[in-house]
């Protein structure tokens, strides 16, 4: 993004084109684009041979990530509740089947799979 000029103030000056560029950036933040795929789309806008499949295979390949994410967290999230479900909450912390998984590793891993396919 070009720097805008500055007043004598010290002020920024925007004009039009890098309102649209903060807003386009600000836009594909809220989908998820990291900074570095932003820049290519940046890039991809500004370069008049771009097709339009292009800015597509980009976006699809975030769809893709998201959807991995998606399933990351699921997993993450049932790994969670057969933690919480195996736990009482009475008793030392000692005896905490929460405490107990999350210091064990391997072992630990291999049950919390077999409970829900996580890890």
């Amino acid at each position: 993004m070009p720097k805008p000029d500055r007043r004598r103030s010290g002020y920024r000056i925007f004009n039009r084109r890098h309102i649209d560029q903060i807003k386009f950036i600000k836009q594909a933040q809220e989908l998820g684009f990291t900074l570095s795929e932003i820049k290519e789309l940046l890039e991809l806008r500004m370069d008049e041979d771009t097709t339009c499949s292009e800015i597509k295979s980009e976006a699809q390949e975030k769809y893709q990530d998201v959807v991995e994410k998606i399933k990351d967290l699921k997993q993450i999230e049932n790994t969670l509740i057969d933690l919480i479900d195996s736990c009482a909450g009475e008793g030392p912390k000692g005896d905490c089947p929460i405490i107990n998984a999350l210091e064990k590793d391997s072992e630990t891993k291999k049950n919390l799979r077999s409970m829900n396919g996580t890890i």
